[in-house]
């Protein structure tokens, strides 16, 4: 019996829609599955729980690494005596960029200096598995000591000033970056396992990307009625730096308070062009068998999809249920195409 899918704090994950997805995924003949927009990884860690191959992409390297760790490792863990170590400075270090760069945005000064002594020796860890788990834990411990598990912007003062909080939990905030990393690993290490096949993840552009498979699941950036997208790479930069600390000064954008990374322009991004972006990527993977997960209200709607869809030659077949999603104001519901 397989572990169960390990928790998440991010903006969009389909981790808590596990149950929903399963037996959708179970009712399809497929054995390799491509995870187009993977995310943590939710989708793609229950797909190898469900037997199949799985080749995870995500266009973050963050994402990418969460991936490597939980999918594609399947039998290397991280323990604690080692782990440990990480949380050592070492003679010689030189990494103070966060320290040097981010006081009063995100994180406390003393805990600025322990993200530099970690990153920096996490970049030496020579075993990719070891390194990605390490990873994991450093980005779980990361969300769980910020306001609303974001990056968005300088608000360290909502951790810090004296007031009657309505949301949130001080006491975890306040709680040491040692004791989440070492939680997150030790979840991250229980959910390791073998499958009995060989998984696959790669970091690049879905729309550019050079594979399929029986099975395509599409999980894009989230486009409101409005308009307005999802922009993951602004809300997770901090943890994209942390993977690339040797570009990191050059990816930030210094004109705004936050310094988050240049903002990566994507047809996602436009109500212009992501029915465009959409069509693209079905008739790339025409030949597969496509889920799709969106929102009720977004762009394109349930009817442009099931269109674009229906004019491959497909049938489709949709599956809906009632979710909130962290921050909504309100409950949408999800959808779920099938078109095969």
């Amino acid at each position: 019996m397989p572990p169960p899918l390990v928790k998440t704090r991010y903006q969009g994950s389909k981790a808590k829609l596990a149950p929903f997805l399963a037996p959708i995924f179970s009712s399809l003949a497929f054995d390799t599955a491509l995870d187009l927009f993977s995310g943590t990884a939710s989708v793609s860690y229950l797909l190898k729980t469900l037997g199949k191959r799985v080749h995870a992409n995500d266009l973050l390297r963050a994402n990418a690494s969460v991936a490597r760790a939980l999918v594609v490792n399947d039998s290397v863990r991280l323990d604690t005596d080692r782990a440990e170590r990480l949380f050592e400075k070492r003679r010689g270090a030189a990494f103070r960029f966060v320290s040097e760069t981010f006081g009063g945005i995100y994180f406390l000064p003393e805990e600025n200096a322990w993200l530099d002594t970690v990153a920096e020796n996490i970049r030496a860890v020579a075993d990719p598995f070891e390194k990605s788990l390490a990873e994991y834990a450093l980005f779980q411990a990361c969300l769980k000591k910020r306001p609303f598990n974001l990056f968005h912007r300088k608000n360290l003062e909502i951790r810090t000033r004296s007031v009657t909080r309505t949301f949130g939990n001080k006491t975890t905030w306040d709680a040491p970056f040692e004791t989440h990393f070492k939680a997150a690993l030790k979840e991250a290490n229980r959910a390791v396992f073998d499958n009995g096949k060989k998984h696959v993840v790669t970091n690049e552009d879905a729309l550019a990307l050079e594979a399929t498979a029986d099975l395509v699941y599409l999980d894009p950036p989230y486009m409101n009625a409005r308009g307005v997208s999802v922009d993951y790479l602004g809300f997770y930069h901090f943890l994209e730096g942390l993977t690339e600390i040797e570009q990191w000064p050059a990816r930030i954008d210094r004109r705004r308070r936050h310094l988050p990374y240049q903002r990566r322009e994507s047809p996602f991004f436009s109500a212009k062009t992501i029915v465009r972006a959409f069509a693209d990527l079905f008739e790339r993977h025409r030949q597969s068998t496509l889920v799709v997960s969106y929102r009720s209200d977004g762009i394109p709607s349930l009817e442009e999809l099931k269109r674009m869809l229906e004019a491959l030659g497909k049938r489709v077949r949709v599956h809906e249920a009632e979710h909130k999603y962290a921050l909504a104001a309100r409950a949408t519901r999800e959808l779920v195409l099938v078109a095969g």
